[in-house]
């Protein structure tokens, strides 16, 4: 059997302890550094999930403002369609009417050559030629005789009775142009400086309104009054302007508020020249809703030339 010392089993002892003390701190630092790893993962979690929300609000926003944005443009161009839509239209209608005023021409120059021939034929029937002077005169103790004013107005009477009862027209005066027209029905919804057409014509003494456009074509220069009637109902509202040619001569503004039924009428005086147009349109701004016009309430324009 072997026998040791004391001094080598006090040593072996103390190697022992110590080894044993190492595996202790070693079981320690792991655990520390376990803690350690536990409460960075943690942090850097926390931090991720900061900056995902951050992230996620700032695309929310960024998108939010795109998509107002695109609204906004989207208003915009669907404004400018319908703008271009109404000047076609208003275009057309102004085409209509220059191909109306060139069959009027038309129709104008026709009488015209008429009137002449007529004329002539009533010159010659009042005025006797030089053959016929010849004809009628006798002497007479010298005196030459010629036919008496009568025979003339006898010629020119039969004369008369054998033309058409159609073909001389009585002259446009002062005294008959007039026009009257209202809508038959409720408009839809009007934009801004949009022609209004009046398409019921009670009276066109001379006919200068147009019941396709709304608009007067003046036959005569002189002093006109105009007056018009816009109905609204049911929190609508409209302002409307009486427009010679490009120029603004009157205005009214219609509102019923949050409910009602009214009507607002507007009266003008002014000078016209032959040619003008005169026509009632909607306003610049001020405009919501429709137009009415019914049995109980009639939307109208009219207007008449002072004498």
């Amino acid at each position: 059997m072997i026998l040791f010392s004391e001094s080598i089993m006090n040593k072996t002892i103390n190697i022992l302890l110590s080894l044993f003390y190492l595996c202790v701190n070693c079981v320690s630092v792991s655990q520390e550094w376990n803690t350690l790893d536990v409460y960075a993962f943690q942090t850097l979690t926390k931090a991720n999930e900061r900056w995902i929300r951050e992230t996620e609000n700032r695309l929310e926003k960024n998108c939010d403002k795109k998509i107002q944005s695109l609204e906004k443009n989207v208003k915009e161009l669907s404004k400018q369609v319908k703008q271009q839509a109404l000047y076609q239209e208003h275009t057309e209608k102004l085409e209509l009417i220059v191909r109306e005023q060139e069959k009027t021409i038309s129709k104008l120059k026709v009488e015209r050559m008429h009137i002449k021939k007529v004329g002539t034929v009533n010159r010659n029937v009042l005025v006797p030629t030089e053959d016929e002077r010849e004809k009628v005169r006798t002497t007479e103790g010298g005196v030459l005789r010629q036919p008496g004013v009568k025979q003339c107005i006898r010629s020119f009477m039969k004369q008369k009775r054998l033309l058409s009862p159609t073909t001389l027209q009585p002259p446009i005066t002062s005294k008959n142009i007039a026009f009257y027209a209202y809508m038959s029905k409720s408009t839809p919804s009007i934009s801004i400086q949009y022609p209004i057409a009046f398409d019921i014509v009670k009276t066109n003494n001379g006919n200068g309104y147009h019941a396709s456009t709304g608009v007067f074509i003046a036959p005569e220069t002189g002093i006109y009054v105009f007056t018009w009637t816009i109905r609204e109902y049911s929190n609508c509202r409209h302002s409307t302007q009486l427009m010679v040619n490009n120029a603004a001569i009157g205005v009214i503004h219609v509102d019923t508020g949050s409910s009602g039924d009214m009507s607002g009428t507007g009266v003008v005086v002014t000078h016209v020249n032959t040619g003008d147009d005169v026509y009632v349109r909607t306003y610049v701004v001020y405009n919501n809703c429709q137009i009415f016009s019914d049995i109980a309430g009639r939307s109208s324009f009219a207007g008449w030339k002072l004498s």
